[in-house]
């Protein structure tokens, strides 16, 4: 028999399909996409690259390094779905 305790913790972690009394969870994927930063410091000098899996912490080095008077760019790229 299938509780509510079982179907609430399995919703958690991903879709929940119920068959008879049997609770099955698929997982979610883990991360769908990925936060891409490229900056440098002048024209002369190489490119630097950073991945962020969180868009506040891409967002707050992106504009922390705007603020600096770097050259940058922040793109949001499809990352590789791991089950």
């Amino acid at each position: 028999m299938v509780s509510a305790t079982d179907v609430k913790s399995a919703a958690m972690t991903g879709t929940v399909k119920i068959d008879g009394d049997t609770v099955r969870v698929e997982a979610a994927p883990v991360h769908t996409h990925v936060y891409y930063l490229l900056w440098r410091k002048r024209p002369s000098q190489p490119w630097h690259s950073e991945e962020f899996d969180n868009r506040n912490q891409a967002h707050h080095r992106y504009f922390a390094l705007a603020g600096q008077g770097v050259e940058a760019y922040l793109e949001k790229r499809p990352s590789r779905v791991t089950e």
